[in-house]
């Protein structure tokens, strides 16, 4: 009967054990927002040390002067370690921000030249129904010359079906570019819109260019506006994790992968055109240093931007050319499974215990 004791002790004590772990990856899960990077410091003031040649750098019988002179040695070498270790932190913290933020949040930038006279391009290469289009450009310094410093520049988006829906006129910086930008409205239509941007100069100055340069005051650019739509993701022992995705590709199969760490999905198109989406993916699910792959290969940091960054959400925009793809966007943190269950592990086990010690309690029998 002892031996069964023992055997079933160990069993119960096991489960235990298994189930604290397995909470306490649950906690540190839920905890972390991104790929912890620093170096943890401990500050430790040793006072009475023998030094050299034997004697003690504080003597607590000595002087009362160097006494003195050892608390304020030692307060501000305290005060100097305490600083270092804030420093630390911060550096820690900027550390973290980076590593989070290791896909780069914008495209990089067009820039006017003499064969692109007039640069213009949007933030974003997708916006959803009420969000703001972000439109920049930049203008060629010997355009810039000929046109003078006065220009304004009138931006306006056309849907689908060529109607325009919003438009609106910003002022040109002094050193040839400017930034602009125009609320879709919520109800607008899936669907690729044009932004139209040209420059609206003096009419004295507009005589006097070339047909073809002032062809080259005008310009275009195109942009997806789609809805997106919510996709629910099970993970057992926790609630559903909400995964947002808008795109102009056919989008399936979107799936997470625990132990790989990862968010899958499939997109299809038509062949010859470029597809473009954007996933929002809960940190609760899948944080830390984020890598985009498409059919296996990581891709190419110019076609994968952060767009939006919150405490609880990271939004990707992903750009390709449209055939079948598999796209898996990999985290450093992913929610454990399980979790719940490894709760009601330990409860259970410990429950047990109490009752097996209860019972041999009453018929008199010593369990250790």
């Amino acid at each position: 009967m002892k031996s069964k004791l023992i055997l079933f002790s160990i069993i119960v004590l096991s489960l235990v054990s298994f189930g604290i772990a397995s909470v306490g990856m649950s906690d540190n899960a839920f905890a972390q927002t991104g790929v912890n990077v620093g170096v943890e410091t401990e500050t430790e003031v040793k006072i009475g040390e023998k030094s050299d040649d034997g004697e003690s750098n504080v003597s607590v019988e000595g002087k009362t002067e160097t006494s003195v002179e050892a608390k304020a040695q030692t307060s501000s070498e305290t005060k100097a370690e305490e600083k270092s270790s804030e420093e630390t932190s911060e550096t820690s913290a900027k550390a973290e921000s980076q590593v989070q933020l290791a896909i780069k949040s914008s495209y990089p930038k067009v820039k006017a030249s003499s064969e692109n006279s007039f640069a213009v391009q949007s933030k974003q290469k997708l916006y959803q129904p009420g969000e703001m289009i972000r439109v920049e450009g930049s203008l060629f310094s010997g355009l810039m010359t000929q046109l003078g410093a006065s220009n304004t520049v009138n931006v306006q988006i056309f849907d689908n079906k060529g109607m325009m829906v919003k438009e609106s006129t910003v002022q040109m910086k002094s050193g040839g570019g400017f930034d602009a930008e125009v609320l879709l409205p919520s109800n607008s239509v899936n669907g690729e819109y044009t932004i139209k941007s040209k420059i609206i100069s003096d009419s004295s100055v507009l005589g006097t260019l070339s047909a073809e340069t002032r062809a080259n005051l005008e310009t275009s650019t195109k942009v997806i506006v789609s809805t997106p739509s919510s996709v629910k993701i099970k993970v057992e022992g926790h609630d559903d994790f909400e995964v947002k995705v808008a795109s102009n590709s056919k989008v399936t199969e979107v799936k997470f992968k625990e132990p790989e760490k990862k968010v899958s999905f499939m997109v299809e198109g038509e062949s010859g055109t470029k597809g473009v989406t954007q996933i929002s993916i809960p940190k609760a699910l899948l944080s830390g240093q984020m890598s985009v792959m498409i059919d296996g290969k990581i891709m190419a940091d110019e076609d994968v931007i952060v767009t939006a960054n919150t405490e609880t959400t990271t939004k990707l925009e992903l750009n390709y050319h449209h055939s079948i793809h598999q796209i898996d966007v990999v985290g450093t943190n992913a929610v454990p499974e399980f979790g719940s269950v490894a709760l009601i592990v330990m409860v259970v086990a410990i429950s047990g215990i109490i009752l097996v010690s209860s019972k041999y309690s009453r018929l008199g029998i010593r369990t250790i």
